[in-house]
């Protein structure tokens, strides 16, 4: 069984890319905070992506420093860098989401019909 629950902090606002045939995805990162055993904090940070619909309302609800809940599943890529080193990238693609907690919106981001706090 391959899935997932996250829940940490988008690092900067979702990125929302349209693929040729319209379909939309957003791209995020969220980082993942946790105390190790010997009292250091620890950071992981997480490839996101949300397709169609999820994409477009994360792209709109949610900014840098917003706090999330993901649910999806791993998936897992090879790829050769330019020097000839191997690299797998593990991204989550995310079947539902939550936001948790909103940061507080700049004066650019401000908008009167905010819809607060959303299940997707």
């Amino acid at each position: 069984m391959n899935h997932v629950v996250l829940s940490g902090n988008l690092t900067r606002d979702p990125e929302v890319r349209y693929l040729d045939g319209g379909k939309a995805v957003a791209n995020f990162t969220i980082a993942l905070n946790e105390r190790g055993k010997d009292g250091k904090e620890y950071v992981s940070f997480i490839r996101c992506a949300a397709w169609s619909e999820l994409g477009i309302r994360i792209g709109d609800t949610a900014r840098t420093g917003t706090r999330i809940v993901v649910e999806g599943k791993l998936n897992q890529k090879s790829r050769t860098d330019k020097e000839g080193k191997k690299h797998d990238d593990v991204t989550v693609t995310v079947m539902s989401a939550y936001i948790v907690q909103k940061t507080a919106p700049t004066a650019q981001q401000a908008a009167p019909d905010d819809i607060g706090d959303i299940p997707f």
